[in-house]
């Protein structure tokens, strides 16, 4: 019985988070109110999530800006984010 129930949670815990990764909440806004996400420091791609996976590696060094000047200074949209 024990290993039935680990195995129904273990099976929710991996169907959840699999559709938590490939959901992207895109703003429904123009590109001049719409706010993003970059780490200047580690890239060039923009994230409309500041907790997507790609900004890990940049820490406390996230910063937020307008999407036409991401696009502007020659960011792109996040590979992750994309799906």
């Amino acid at each position: 019985m024990k290993k039935i129930i680990t195995r129904i949670v273990i099976t929710l815990l991996v169907s959840t988070s699999t559709s938590l990764a490939t959901s992207v909440v895109v703003p429904k806004t123009t590109d001049a109110a719409a706010i993003v996400w970059i780490a200047p420091r580690h890239g060039k791609k923009y994230h409309y999530n500041k907790h997507c996976w790609g900004l890990t590696r940049a820490h406390h060094h996230i910063k937020q800006i307008s999407l036409t000047k991401a696009k502007a200074t020659g960011y792109t949209l996040c590979r992750i984010e994309k799906r």
